[in-house]
């Protein structure tokens, strides 16, 4: 972790801001909007990574799961309303292949040599920040407004109790998050 000291810092201003902020924003609007609504909101984000997720399959060689996440897209776009709900998972038992252009990059070889904790963004490596740049690109929910802020948030509503315990359980947030992101990125390189 050559960059330590700075990742760190980082961090601590970002666990400031979730304490100050986001973590009550979030906890308000768990409260004002209900969690079928949330979940809709999420289903439809995820509906609209089918490209990222599309073409880090075909970059990873990965045909026949590139196929299943065009099925997904299909069935949630139409039998799913926009994508609002996920039938291709509840009904036809089609689950997502997770793959990022940072999978990607790992699978052809790219070992990460350090860890970042950027602002506002969090957890990352050189590779995977590399691979967020190409998500701007396959992402459409990156080019709206809404869709840069709103989105995430909405998924940060579901992830902002597990962060709060994480922060109040652990001496070193900082070490064990760093952990847990290394190992389970390396994992999902590695499938």
């Amino acid at each position: 972790d050559p960059l330590e000291p700075l990742n760190r810092l980082t961090f601590t201003i970002n666990e400031l801001a979730f304490h100050v902020a986001v973590n009550p924003v979030s906890k308000g609007y768990k409260r004002v909007i209900p969690e079928s609504v949330r979940k809709g909101i999420r289903n439809f984000r995820n509906n609209l990574f089918f490209p990222l997720r599309f073409v880090s399959n075909l970059l990873q060689g990965k045909l026949r799961e590139a196929g299943t996440e065009t099925k997904r897209f299909l069935i949630n776009s139409t039998l799913g309303i926009g994508g609002l709900s996920n039938p291709a998972s509840s009904k036809y038992n089609l689950q997502p292949a997770n793959e990022d252009l940072g999978q990607a990059f790992g699978s052809w070889g790219w070992t990460s040599q350090m860890y970042l904790f950027l602002p506002i963004i969090g957890h990352s490596s050189e590779r995977y920040a590399l691979g967020q740049v190409g998500r701007v690109f396959l992402a459409p929910a990156s080019l709206v407004p809404v869709g840069k802020t709103g989105l995430p948030f909405n998924r940060f509503a579901f992830e902002a109790r597990a962060l709060e315990q994480l922060l109040a359980t652990y001496y070193d947030p900082y070490e064990i998050a760093r952990l847990l992101y290394t190992v389970n990125r390396d994992i999902a390189v590695r499938d």
